[in-house]
């Protein structure tokens, strides 16, 4: 199997926010992030929630001069509503509406998606999916280190492929922004060097995780997710750099999503029952 690494991006209001949009109304932090994927040669993949794109936000204008592709993430990225038939068609609208063509990948806000979700996905047309954590989630409330950590098929959905988020190998640990930020290199390069890496990377972001926004330097600085999210915040792009030079040393190419899924539909992928999603 080739070795590809994706760097995908949520595009979603600011961390524990509604409308707020700090980073990408900023022009100097858009051009450090800007900066860091082209001198690498990275061509992001961006999961846009479609209630921007219905609000004007200059998504186009920020991130294809970086020859990024994007998806949808949604419509009003909702953890009480993420994969709902609602969110799921007013987001195509508002995704067909801005970019003039539909989608072909979906991610639910948080990683929370079902059997139901899936199967409204596969009516609606899409080809992929991308919202599946194969670890434990505690603070999410799910478990699925019982899924498989490479892409996969669901049984009775034919055409819809599941592009999961990446892990370390065996311990199921999520290699994220906001968990390398957390973790750091050395823990990272520690399992790496323990377990190896996987051959498929789906690597995920978000723009408050390159920066700190209002909302979340205005918690208490007794609430844990202001530690998470602070922690290394000075450091983010130091980290990715290694995190990075580490993927390239060890074989992998840089994809978009859309290339991984047509490496993915010409293979032999397991096959799942989407009531796993749901824990049956």
């Amino acid at each position: 199997m080739a070795r590809l690494f994706c760097f995908t991006i949520d595009l979603e209001p600011d961390f524990l926010s509604d409308d707020s949009h700090e980073v990408l109304l900023d022009d100097r932090r858009m051009a450090a992030i800007s900066d860091f994927l082209t001198g690498r040669g990275i061509r992001p993949t961006v999961f846009v929630a479609g209630k921007m794109l219905s609000a004007g936000l200059p998504v186009r204008e920020r991130f294809a001069p970086l020859g990024a592709e994007f998806e949808l993430h949604s419509y009003s990225h909702d953890n009480d509503e993420p994969d709902s038939a609602r969110e799921i068609v007013l987001g195509a609208k508002a995704f067909i509406d801005y970019f003039g063509f539909p989608p072909r990948g979906y991610r639910a806000p948080s990683g929370i998606i079902s059997a139901g979700g899936v199967t409204r996905l596969h009516e609606a047309g899409f080809r992929y999916d991308s919202s599946v954590f194969p670890a434990w989630r505690p603070e999410l409330g799910y478990d699925h280190r019982g899924l498989p950590a490479a892409p996969f098929a669901y049984e009775g959905l034919p055409g819809l492929v599941e592009l999961p988020f990446a892990v370390v190998p065996r311990t199921r640990v999520v290699i994220s922004l906001s968990f390398l930020k957390l973790a750091g290199w050395a823990a990272y390069a520690a399992m790496f060097r323990r377990y190896g890496t996987p051959d498929v990377v789906v690597f995920d972001s978000h723009l408050y995780d390159f920066f700190p926004t209002t909302p979340v330097t205005s918690l208490p600085r007794t609430d844990w997710r202001r530690y998470a999210l602070l922690r290394n915040q000075r450091r983010v792009f130091p980290l990715l750099h290694r995190l990075v030079g580490h993927f390239q040393a060890a074989g992998h190419e840089f994809a978009t999503m859309t290339g991984l899924l047509r490496r993915m539909e010409t293979g032999d992928l397991e096959r799942v029952d989407p009531a796993r999603l749901d824990g049956s």
